[in-house]
């Protein structure tokens, strides 16, 4: 299974729907989580049918900002548990296998991370399977990324 993440800033510019579709022609990923698209379910449905996915979940955006895409493979079968503007949470069936899909966007304000932390350690304790964390957390590892060195 192929998971591509992305935090696009924007699905509905020329230049982020040009490297999807060159991303599409090289990799194909199974899976695509995109962030921050900006863009309402009618566009997201679009841009699935042009990439060639079957299935889409979104959550709007709210203004100008925000707004999260899953699309999938007709081959997977998905069952959407969470889905909000910050965690989009999926059990992905695989044949006779399955695990659990979490699509994070972590909050951009510094004073409300913690809240994106607290609902995933709250989900952790209840989870018993394979469980795959993809996303944007909006944390810095180190001092350089504030520098983007």
């Amino acid at each position: 299974m192929s998971i591509l993440s992305w935090n696009c800033r924007g699905a509905g510019s020329t230049e982020t729907v040009q490297e999807l579709q060159e991303i599409r022609r090289k990799y194909f990923p199974d899976f695509l989580f995109l962030m921050e698209t900006k863009q309402k379910l009618s566009y997201m449905e679009g841009l699935k049918k042009d990439l060639g996915y079957d299935d889409l979940v979104t959550v709007e955006p709210e203004g100008l900002s925000g707004g999260l895409a899953v699309m999938w493979k007709k081959n997977f079968k998905v069952e959407i548990l969470v889905c909000d503007k910050r965690i989009v949470d999926c059990k992905v069936g695989m044949g006779s296998l399955s695990l659990i899909l979490t699509c994070v966007y972590g909050n951009p304000v510094v004073a409300r991370r913690r809240v994106v932390w607290d609902r995933l350690t709250a989900l952790a304790v209840t989870r018993d399977e394979a469980w795959v964390l993809v996303g944007d957390f909006n944390e810095l590892l180190n001092n350089e990324e504030k520098s983007g060195g």
